[in-house]
């Protein structure tokens, strides 16, 4: 059905553009202007097109003068029963073409015996059955797109460290650029990669440090302009990406417009996580339209070769995807890795079942809070437990680490289950307890999530410090550095706030010891199986899931689908 803008808050944008394309339409204005409105309404709401299965309305559309069919350049695109922006149809084309492109591509050419014994050198191959890490390496040597998925603690960093020492041995001289949509996802890919390296001994040449994407392109000061394009293509034989389930429709275009011709990609990613905030759902469509653990059967017969062990192929995979099945975090009867394959599956009933089921002493712990007394009680129990120690930290450093014990996890920003009030329930708290000075907004152990790009200072969104003081007693910010904590004057901060709670979207990319979970008392469409699934592996070892049972189950249940044409243009 077309999104219906009724009774919907409009984005900025929406009313404008709605006025101006139905004041060039030659009829049918009133369909124009609420067609343009839902799909601006949609597109805030990552969706890159309406579905509209009224065939007459589409037609009658189609007459307006301002939409047409693909090939046309009209700014309303109707293509089958999608209905896109043009921008949007544009840019979800160049995506599919360069995607496809690389995803049908013949494959390089390796010597199995070596990568064999390569791989057994870099600890891969000692185990029984299928060792999907290996797999994935082998796709990356060889195939011009590489896709792997997996959970947290599936290998994915540990799979790209050896696929990078593997291209430095075997395709020596190639280029290699590491990348993430954040400054932290970045930061953690580049020292994953190098700890990595140095554990399994494999390495073969220099460390690589990650940037984001916007600093890989060359993105201006305003993020509109970007150094390396179609004209000017990125100086990298192989591009990784990590955290690609961030990665909305318009970066990936930007990206893959950016590589040369012959330029090897490899997205590291998670399909059950959120998908990227903006339009799009780039990842999970790639996933499917390549098909998770699908071979051909000359590839299949070259992973047998190299590992010993041949997967099946059914003779219609692209050999681009690879989905990670092992998890080497957590182990076989652990809640969280349990729990989370039943959120995956959208299996509310199991969920609840072996959540009523599990005792104190497990990975998670659920108690129910429909009041926001009740979730300040909550509260109390865990600024004593978990958040109270971070003020006996001696060194900035210390403070810092505390910081990655653990975290509040929030559905929403606001409302009284929002991130806005759980924060300023906690600065009660602390003022309270005689930690805060009354009114004062910077004051030791507060911590700070930075939520704009400041490159000339290395801070990026996402990025989490501490206020704390230094040697003169001076309150200043800290944030982990390379070579260790450093600090930052308050003043000269990017847009930041608060951070004892942050939503689960900018969790994404970031790992804590324990996690908080807090879902609201009211059904919300933000409340999602994948925005559970992200929230609980974003732990470590522990995590504590605040809700009613009929929020939980309403949350499980609902999967997050975003209206997209892109898998089927990648089918072809």
């Amino acid at each position: 059905m077309k999104a219906s803008a009724a009774n919907a808050e409009l984005p900025q944008l929406a009313g404008p553009l709605a006025e101006f394309l139905s004041g060039l339409a030659e009829e049918h204005k009133d369909l124009v202007r609420t067609t343009v409105e839902s799909l601006v309404l949609a597109e805030s709401g990552g969706h890159a097109c309406i579905v509209w299965e009224d065939v007459l309305e589409r037609d009658a559309l189609l007459k307006s003068g301002v939409a047409g069919i693909p090939g046309q350049i009209l700014p309303i695109i109707v293509d089958g029963d999608r209905v896109y922006l043009r921008r949007m149809f544009i840019s979800e084309g160049a995506v599919a073409e360069a995607l496809k492109a690389r995803m049908t591509a013949a494959s390089l050419a390796l010597d199995a015996a070596q990568a064999g014994e390569f791989l057994r050198q870099c600890g891969l191959l000692g185990g029984v059955g299928t060792d999907w890490q290996a797999v994935a390496v082998v796709a990356g040597l060889v195939r011009p797109l590489l896709v792997v998925s997996g959970g947290p603690g599936t290998g994915k960093t540990r799979t790209a460290a050896v696929l990078l020492a593997a291209i430095r041995r075997f395709q020596p001289g190639r280029r290699i650029a590491l990348a993430a949509p954040t400054g932290k996802a970045a930061a953690r890919l580049s020292e994953s990669i190098t700890s990595t390296l140095a554990r399994l001994g494999c390495d073969q040449g220099e460390p690589v440090a990650a940037s984001t994407l916007h600093r890989l392109l060359g993105a201006s000061g305003d993020g509109k302009r970007f150094r390396f394009g179609p004209t000017n293509p990125l100086p990298a034989d192989v591009v990784v990406v990590d955290e690609a389930s961030m990665v909305d429709l318009a970066m990936m275009g930007r990206l893959v417009a950016a590589l040369k011709p012959d330029a090897r990609l490899v997205l590291l990613g998670d399909k059950d996580q959120l998908a990227s905030v903006e339009a799009g759902y780039v990842l999970g469509d790639l996933c499917e339209a390549a098909g998770l653990n699908r071979f051909s059967e000359s590839f299949s017969a070259l992973v047998g070769e190299v590992t010993g062990t041949r997967p099946e192929s059914d003779g219609n995979g692209r050999d681009s995807a690879v989905e990670l099945q092992t998890n080497f975090r957590f182990g076989s009867g652990n809640a969280i890795e349990a729990l989370s394959g039943l959120v995956r599956r959208g299996d509310a009933s199991g969920f609840m079942d072996s959540l009523s089921g599990l005792g104190p002493n497990d990975a998670v712990r659920w108690e129910r809070a429909h009041k926001a007394a009740e979730l300040e009680e909550v509260l109390a129990r865990v600024f004593d437990h978990s958040l109270r120690a971070r003020w006996d930290a001696a060194l900035p450093g210390e403070a810092l680490e505390a910081l990655g014990r653990f975290q509040i996890l929030c559905a929403i920003k606001k409302g009284p289950f929002g991130r806005d009030s759980v924060n300023d329930a906690i600065e009660r708290m602390l003022e309270a307890r005689h930690i805060r000075p009354r009114g004062q907004s910077w004051y030791r152990g507060r911590p700070i999530l930075i939520t704009s790009n400041a490159p000339q200072l290395n801070l990026f969104n996402g990025d989490l410090g501490v206020v704390w003081e230094d040697g003169a007693g001076a309150l200043q910010v800290w944030f982990t550095g390379p070579e260790g904590p450093r600090a930052i004057a308050p003043g000269r901060l990017p847009s930041h706030e608060t951070a004892f709670a942050i939503t689960v979207h900018k969790s994404q990319g970031s790992e804590f010891d324990e996690v908080m979970l807090v879902l609201p008392p009211v059904d919300s469409p933000v409340c999602t199986r994948e925005l559970v699934y992200t929230g609980i592996t974003r732990a470590r070892r522990k995590v504590a899931v605040i809700a009613g049972k009929a929020m939980i189950a309403a949350s499980i249940g609902r999967g997050s689908a975003r209206s997209s044409g892109l898998k089927e243009r990648l089918r072809g």
